[in-house]
Order: structure tokens, then sequence, then C-alpha cells
């Protein structure tokens, strides 16, 4: 059975969560706060004003991203983390002692 095949089968693959919901849970100030941890950890990086994950975390289905296009033809991203990924930023900060 593929990865991603396994994600699907262990989570709800429709439910998402953005960031600032992941940090409330986790009793911080802001998604930014959540983002900067993160970016300590080594989890994720800032490209052109927009989070990353790493090569390591980045094809395990953590998170999804969405393109949208702008009437003004400018693209913006979306990214919205999966249960998964939730549970794993859940987990990785509440170790990491918040």
């Amino acid at each position: 059975m593929e990865w991603g095949m396994t994600i699907d089968l262990l989570t709800h693959t429709n439910k998402t969560y953005t960031m600032t919901e992941i940090a409330k849970e986790l009793n911080l100030k802001s998604a930014v706060e959540l983002n900067n941890k993160l970016c300590e950890l080594k989890i994720q990086y800032k490209s052109n004003g927009t989070w990353v994950m790493y090569s390591k975390y980045s094809n395990r289905g953590f998170e999804l991203i969405k393109q949208e296009v702008l009437d003004n033809g400018r693209v913006i991203y979306h990214r919205k983390i999966t249960q998964i990924g939730r549970e794993f930023i859940l987990n990785l900060i509440q170790g990491a002692g918040k």
C-alpha cells in the first residue's frame, strides 16, 4: 500500500486546519508564533514570503497547498494542515515543551 493511500485510510482527508486553529489548541498567541517555532525546529522555512516544509516533511501528507489567482492576476497560496499534520505538530510542540 502506498503512503498516500495509508494516510487516506487513517485520517479524515476532507478536514483541514489553519495554523491559527492549531496555535490556539497549543495556547500560543498566533499562527506567527507557531510558524516561528516550526522554523526553529527545522520543520519549515520561509521562501518568497511563504512557509515551506523541508523535504523531509513535505511528502508526508501534512499539508495541502491550494493556488488562487486573483482578479488582478496575482497568485496567492493557501496552506491548510491535514489531520495527520495537525497531530504531528501538536505532538512535536507539546514534546518540545512549547
